[in-house]
């Protein structure tokens, strides 16, 4: 259907409206060309069937290129260590390649600051929906409409979310009027012509990604450090505490600083499948050593037999470890509800999960690595090998169980025993074959 073609000076019916007008820059370029302009409800977005008049946007790409990208730095820092130290000169040179040059995308919108829905005034902003927030409106429709364009275009630039946004974002106010279809109080709004905007606000964003430029160093680190050292031999021999703590932070990385809030839930949830895979064949492996019917063989069997770590966990790590798996209200229920559940349907269904969604699978994927730690410190006596391969000394005594037998098994008995690392691996190695 062709627009309607008004001419606002004569239109007889009309209404004032509150409009915030945002300024931004997004930390990756937005795949769309300069000037892009999409105008549009959320609802229903892009079908021009809404008859939502609050949450709507006009957006505006704007293309900006520019010096200091990460290109530029990047060459330049290799310059300054080149020179010895010699700071080089700042600034964009006009002569500069196009391949140190960078895109800034800036984005200019436009929407209505009434709401539909209420924010938890105790929720950071960064949480709220695209109801609750004016600019989290834009932020959504700008992800919309670059999600759509990279599935057409194939193209691999990243989903801006709140975590892209940089700072400063100008927030601008002023009363525009919408031209109304009728006098009816309801009358669906034909368009909305825009004020003149006065001087901008700067928005304060609650989040801290952008540091990544600034990294966060340990002073300590060096090859004889121990931290270091005991996290090198762990990767090297893939031992699933190591493997855990990685997937673990590549969840936290997607979350707070790409805002991939669909890969953070996947991710979450594999780091707990690796760690409850990793604990279960590391309480059989210390129980073969003691009992000859568990042996790789075995082992492989029964991971074959059960074929999803939830399965496994409950049909033979619940049994080993003991204690509460199935309240209605526990970490492992829980875990199951909004992290377990929700990686499915994010793999099976390609849901994009909420930031609050996403918050909560993080909360339950820590709430369940602790009680498989706590239920393996109750189990110290039965897994000591396990145990302080895991937990070490430091975790058992923040729950105040380093004493006793598995303080002295630590200080007399394992000294004296053959590497654990190095048998768990051959042990891991054999069961993955037999699998294969």
């Amino acid at each position: 259907m062709d627009p309607v073609i008004v001419d606002p000076r004569t239109w007889p019916y009309r209404r004032g409206v509150e409009l915030s007008r945002f300024l931004f820059a997004t930390r990756t370029p937005v795949p769309l060309p300069d000037k892009f302009h999409f105008t549009g409800a959320l609802e229903a977005m892009g079908t021009g069937h809404s008859v939502d008049d609050v949450n709507w946007i006009s957006v505006v790409v704007h293309q900006v290129v520019g010096g200091s990208g990460q290109g530029l730095r990047a060459a330049r820092a290799v310059e300054q260590i080149a020179r010895l130290g010699e700071t080089p000169t700042l600034g964009v040179d006009r002569n500069t390649a196009p391949e140190l040059q960078a895109t800034w995308s800036v984005i200019e919108a436009v929407t209505p600051d009434e709401t539909t829905a209420i924010p938890d005034p105790q929720a950071p902003a960064y949480s709220r929906t695209w109801a609750e927030d004016p600019l989290m409106r834009v932020i959504y429709g700008l992800r919309q409409l670059v999600r759509a364009e990279r599935v057409g275009a194939q193209d691999l630039s990243a989903i801006p979310g709140y975590e892209q946004i940089m700072h400063p974002v100008l927030a601008y106010r002023g009363i525009g009027e919408q031209l109304l279809a009728g006098a009816e109080a309801d009358a669906r709004v034909l368009t909305t012509s825009f004020p003149e905007w006065g001087s901008p606000t700067i928005v304060a964003l609650e989040h801290g990604n952008l540091s990544r430029d600034h990294v966060q160093t340990r002073p300590e680190a060096s090859q004889s450090d121990l931290v270091l050292s005991k996290w090198l031999v762990d990767l090297e021999l893939e031992l699933p505490g190591v493997l855990w703590r990685e997937r673990l932070i590549d969840a936290r990385q997607q979350f707070h600083v790409e805002g991939r809030y669909d890969l953070a839930v996947i991710l979450f949830a594999t780091a707990t499948e690796v760690l409850i895979d990793g604990v279960l064949q590391m309480l059989w492996w210390e129980k073969s050593l003691t009992d000859p019917q568990i042996t790789a063989a075995t082992v492989a069997e029964a991971f074959d037999s059960t074929k999803d770590s939830m399965a496994r966990m409950k049909r033979h790590l619940n049994p080993l470890l003991g204690g509460d798996w199935s309240s209605s209200n526990g970490p492992v229920q829980r875990w199951t509800t909004q992290t377990w559940k929700l990686r499915h349907l994010c793999v099976h269904g390609g849901y994009y999960p909420t930031h609050a969604q996403t918050a909560a699978a993080s909360k339950s994927s820590d709430e369940i690595a602790n009680f498989l730690f706590d239920r393996l410190a109750d189990k110290r006596t039965e897994f000591p090998r396990v145990c302080l391969q895991i937990l070490a000394q430091s975790g058992l005594e923040k729950r105040k169980k380093w004493n006793g037998q598995i303080k002295r098994f630590a200080e007399q008995d394992a000294p004296n025993e053959t590497n654990w690392n190095y048998s768990l691996k051959t042990f891991r190695e054999k069961v993955e074959a037999l699998r294969q």
